[in-house]
């Protein structure tokens, strides 16, 4: 596991919905659990971060070669 506390989670989430990067549903089949749906603009943004990412990734193995 991630070893990551049910609250850190709780306030990671309410940012992103904040940013509109996620949307938050009552699971239909178990009402206790909550499902969590990246939007269109969340779907972007990750395609940028990975971008930026692998960009960042090349740099330094550039760097070190």
């Amino acid at each position: 596991g991630l070893n990551v506390s049910k609250p850190a989670i709780t306030r990671a989430l309410d940012r992103l919905g904040e940013l509109s990067l996620v949307r938050r549903k009552v699971d239909p089949m178990d009402r206790r659990s909550v499902l969590v749906q990246s939007t269109q603009a969340g779907e972007a943004f990750l395609a940028q971060l990975r971008h930026v990412m692998a960009a960042a990734g090349t740099e330094h193995l550039t760097a070190a070669a």
